[in-house]
């Protein structure tokens, strides 16, 4: 598991949205030979696995983990947002995760 210090350091860079979903794609776009059995429609199936790099990765403030501590601060009037402001964000998650 990376060390929050580098995964701060990772968020730095301020990339905007777009930009992530355009790295994201230059790489999901190229072939893989890795696959992954994936339970789909009640079948496993084979499914492509890709190398993305923690800076492409945003955190989702609605994971269950954490679901019921980020809706109690927005009902607080706190903005947990993962795009602008990542570090607030992140210490608000690391928080909530015991680091």
């Amino acid at each position: 598991m990376q060390s929050i210090k580098y995964l701060q350091l990772q968020t730095e860079n301020n990339m905007n949205k777009e930009e992530r979903i355009k790295r994201i794609k230059e790489i999901t776009d190229k072939k893989t030979e890795w696959k992954q059995q994936i339970p789909w429609k009640g079948s496993l199936e084979p499914m492509p696995v890709y190398d993305i790099p923690l800076d492409l990765l945003v955190y989702n403030k609605y994971n269950g983990r954490i679901l019921s501590r980020t809706k109690s601060l927005e009902n607080q009037k706190q903005k947990i947002d993962v795009e602008s402001d990542s570090s607030v964000a992140l210490k608000v998650i690391y928080k909530f995760n015991g680091h």
